[in-house]
This record gives structure tokens, C-alpha cells and sequence, in this order.
């Protein structure tokens, strides 16, 4: 059972400037209901095609799986890849994808424990630059530190000893890598309730990666036993559909901020209702539809081509 997304939950009844349209929600969840929502099994060109790999790939990434509009310049993140330009986390992905093809150990603790600025700007390159450089540094070498001496060097096998559990009373995946990783810890204080807020949005992340491709296998990644426990990811993209869709409504004041690209604080009471909010909706969507949060959180990522901006945070958290 997952110990923190009840605090999370109730926290949404004191929103003041972030609201949910139970009204909009209910139209949206009812008519996914009749829908078989895909769930994605990331084959796409930058995911390597072996399983294995795939998933030390993705555990590497999600460890760096934030923040690829420069908060100066507002340009997000591309780099080219087999021909094709991509962007944001999949531009992310091409680069680890092609330094991993080139012969680089970018997979190994070993390599990770002794990654630099320098080595990052060869794999990101420069034309836009990565943001948050030397935050992905960091990040990379609490991985590194995490593999080498709790996983045996492989996040296939930190599953294991896990059981494949995402929460098992402090001994599941993702209770286990925001301990041993404290880079993957994602935890915000909220006044109102006096409760930590324990999101780790990129850890979820992980394992809602790795099941979609674990129920696309044919047996040789075993499934998340519990994945209907995981935290929705609260993030930039998700809260921009859900607004655009009329399921998240914001306040005037908000809404100016957003719409103009104002920066809004991390841990601000702005920001964390957004985040809230939005794990509250993406919550009863999944409750009124019976859809699983892996295919919820794909359908909704599907929506594209907005009137309306994301909001503008720089943190590590998303």
C-alpha cells in the first residue's frame, strides 16, 4: 500500500488557488471508461530494444528526468538522434541512447560515480545547452553511489531484492531508491495540513516506465505487483492538460502568473497546489474510469497543441 498519497489527497481540500471541476472530471473520466487507453511500451528509437537494457537506461535517466527549458533563454532542450531532432525528456533519452551506442559506460555505477560537467557536455552537447548541469552531476553520481552498494550495479536487480514491490512498508522500489538515492527524494512541506508531501514524481516515473514495458515483454520483465499504488506524476505537463481540459481551474492571480510565464517557486503554496490538485485529479479519473494510472497518465500526456503555457518552476523534483 502506498503510505503517502492519502496525505496527498487530503491536502486538496485546502486548495485555494488550484481547484478541481468535479463536473469536467466525471465527463472526461466516463467517457475514457468505453476507451481501451493504450499504454506505452517505449520502443520509440531512443529506448534501447533489449529489456535489460532498457531498463538500467531508464533508471539512469529518470535519475536526471527534470527540468529541459533553460529557466534564462525559455529554449527547450533538443538534440538530433538517427536523422530526427528530439526534444525535452525524449531529447534526454536520444543522448544517453547515443552516448550508450558509442561505447560510453553511461550505464555503469562505476563511469556514473566519476561523471563530470565536462563529460555531461559532450553527451548533451552545447547547441542548446542541458540546464541544471551540475544539478544532473550530482544526480548522477547519487546514482552511481546508489548502484554500486545497493543494487549490485543493476536496477533490475534492486527490483528484485525489492520483490518487485513499489511500496511494502518502507522495503518496496520506490520507498527504498528515494532513501538510498536521496537525489530521487521528492518532498515538500504543506503548512496548511503540517504534513510532508511525499510526491517522488521521477520515481514513479521509473516504475510506470518499466511496467509498460514489463506488460509488453511477454513474461521476461516481471510486473510491478502493486501497480495500481503508484503516485500520479505531478509535473509541468500534466497539470497544462488537465487545465486545458477543464478538470484543473486556477485562480485569476494564478492564471496571470502562468500564462505569462512568471517563474513560481518551488515549495511555493502555488506550486504545491498544482501538484496537488493534480494528483488529486489524476486520482478520481482513474477511480471513475477503472483505468490504471500507467494508461491514465499516457492518455493524458497524448494531448497536445495548447493555447496555454505550462507553468515555469526550476527544480529537480520534475
Amino acid at each position: 500500500m502506498n503510505p503517502h498519497i492519502e496525505d496527498i489527497l487530503n491536502a486538496g481540500a485546502y486548495g485555494r488557488d488550484v481547484c478541481v471541476n468535479g463536473r469536467k472530471l466525471t465527463e472526461y473520466a466516463r467517457r475514457w471508461l468505453g476507451e481501451e487507453l493504450r499504454i506505452p511500451e517505449w520502443r520509440e528509437p531512443v529506448f534501447p530494444e533489449d529489456d535489460e537494457t532498457f531498463v538500467q537506461l531508464i533508471g539512469v535517466a529518470n535519475a536526471i528526468n527534470f527540468c529541459f527549458r533553460d529557466p534564462v533563454t525559455k529554449r527547450l532542450y533538443e538534440t538530433e538522434y538517427r536523422g530526427v531532432k528530439w526534444r525535452g525528456a525524449f531529447g534526454m533519452f536520444a543522448a544517453l541512447k547515443r552516448a550508450h551506442e558509442s561505447g560510453l559506460a553511461i550505464l555503469d555505477p562505476h563511469y556514473l560515480l566519476q561523471v563530470s560537467g565536462v563529460g555531461l557536455e559532450r553527451i548533451f552537447g552545447t547547441n542548446p545547452s542541458m540546464p541544471l548541469l551540475h544539478e544532473r552531476v550530482r544526480c548522477l553520481l547519487s546514482a552511481g553511489h546508489m548502484l554500486h552498494l545497493y543494487a549490485g550495479g543493476k536496477y533490475k536487480e534492486f527490483f528484485q531484492r525489492c520483490q518487485y514491490l513499489a511500496f511494502n512498508k518502507g522495503k518496496g522500489i520506490v520507498e527504498r531508491l528515494s532513501k538510498y538515492d536521496p537525489r530521487y527524494r521528492d518532498v515538500s512541506f504543506y503548512a496548511p495540513t503540517s504534513r510532508r508531501l511525499v510526491f517522488n514524481k521521477r520515481a514513479n516515473l521509473f516504475l510506470m516506465m518499466y511496467q509498460g514495458r514489463a506488460l509488453a515483454s511477454g513474461g521476461k520483465l516481471p510486473l510491478i505487483e502493486d501497480a495500481d499504488d503508484f503516485t500520479p506524476p505531478a509535473d509541468y505537463h500534466v497539470p497544462r492538460v488537465l487545465r486545458h481540459l477543464g478538470i484543473l481551474e486556477y485562480s485569476a492571480e494564478l492564471s496571470h502568473a502562468v500564462d505569462e510565464g512568471l517563474e513560481i517557486p518551488a515549495g511555493s503554496q502555488w506550486e504545491q497546489e498544482i501538484r496537488i490538485q493534480t494528483v488529486v485529479a489524476m486520482s478520481k479519473l482513474c477511480e471513475q474510469s477503472g483505468k490504471s494510472i500507467v494508461a491514465m497518465d499516457a492518455k493524458v500526456w497524448s494531448h497536445h497543441g495548447f493555447a496555454r503555457p505550462q507553468h515555469i518552476t526550476t527544480t529537480s523534483a520534475y
